[in-house]
């Protein structure tokens, strides 16, 4: 469906993001996906290619 929504990065750090929603009716769900583009990097000498996702949240 169609609703308020708001999608930020992060002013001092390009790899965090904020969504706020908006006009949520209480005990109603939503569900939020989201693409995220990037370069990915050579590895073994060019030979392949790394890509690195955390796996849990820690303080920075």
């Amino acid at each position: 469906g169609h609703g308020a929504y708001l999608l930020e990065q992060d002013e001092k750090s390009n790899d965090i993001f904020v969504v706020n929603v908006g006009a949520l009716l209480p005990k109603k769900q939503c569900q939020i996906d989201i693409r995220y583009v990037t370069e990915l990097e050579l590895a073994n000498g060019g030979k392949k290619i790394q890509f690195v996702l955390p796996t849990r949240i820690a303080p920075r």
